[in-house]
């Protein structure tokens, strides 16, 4: 597949609610960006609604679409399954090969909800291609890019993927380390901690470069603290344009505990984009 092109099929799991509006809007910009077919799946849940009346939702979709993108020069088709929505969505991904899915995304704000939902859960634990969360308006193209790393190979295989998608965008890499008993150790062991938390984010930086290309070194942020805390901060303060995790399997993230990778992607006010292990 050529630089040019890094995807040729983009799957868009929608429900045409108002917050996927923002989904449907990114997916028809990177779609014209790549020149990719873009694939808008719509999913029935079960019910006593007769199947005679997919056609009647199919073309009814297929009107709101065409209310906000009317003059897309976009390849896209509408798919309309039924039965349980993550089931569906990635029997579609698999069926027509796509090798990225969108979908959309409230940001978690001061009330907002705590846990991703549903749907997101069950693609970022099973999806083998990436997934995109859209939590923002389209405005520009993704341009800088913040990933966060463990040094794993799961979170350096992210930053490859992201820096192929969005060649050019310049990157920042986020490390959160802990001082273990932090309250008993006295400054100089937590000196030691530090250094050796950036000699070890130096060493995982340097070696990015043999395997993604950069037009602009990318800058090491090494902060003390929580990863979901930095994190937040950071993608509120409007220096970043999309949020890069590398899933693991599990659902987390390689060397931590927990659904942490589910806290991050609440706690990011940025797209996010979720690349699971290969």
């Amino acid at each position: 597949m050529p630089d040019s092109q890094p995807v040729t099929d983009i799957l868009l799991a929608t429900d045409l609610g108002p917050r996927c509006d923002r989904a449907l809007l990114r997916a028809f910009s990177l779609a014209s960006q790549w020149n990719a077919r873009l694939h808008l799946v719509l999913v029935v849940e079960p019910s006593t609604r007769p199947t005679w009346e997919d056609n009647v939702i199919a073309d009814r979709a297929k009107a709101e679409v065409l209310e906000i993108v009317a003059d897309s020069p976009v390849d896209w088709r509408m798919i309309i399954r039924r039965g349980p929505v993550d089931e569906e969505v990635l029997e579609v991904a698999r069926d027509t090969g796509c090798q990225l899915i969108i979908v959309g995304m409230a940001i978690n704000e001061f009330l907002g909800r705590a846990r991703p939902g549903r749907l997101v859960e069950a693609l970022i634990r099973r999806s083998p291609v990436p997934i995109l969360m859209v939590k923002k308006a389209r405005s520009e193209q993704y341009r800088r890019l913040l990933a966060l790393t463990d040094f794993s190979a799961v979170s350096e295989a992210a930053i490859v993927r992201a820096m192929s998608l969005f060649p050019g965008s310049s990157l920042s890499i986020l490390h959160a380390y802990r001082v273990p008993f932090a309250g008993f150790l006295g400054e100089g062991t937590a000196k030691d901690v530090r250094d050796a938390a950036n000699a070890e984010t130096l060493a995982f930086v340097g070696g990015l470069g043999e395997k993604a290309t950069f037009e602009s070194p990318p800058t090491v942020r090494l902060e003390q603290g929580s990863p979901e805390v930095l994190l937040q901060s950071l993608t509120r303060s409007g220096s970043v344009d999309l949020t890069v995790i590398g899933v693991h399997p599990t659902w987390g993230m390689h060397r931590h505990s927990g659904n942490l990778a589910g806290r991050l992607l609440m706690a990011s006010a940025t797209d996010v984009l979720a690349v699971p292990a290969g």
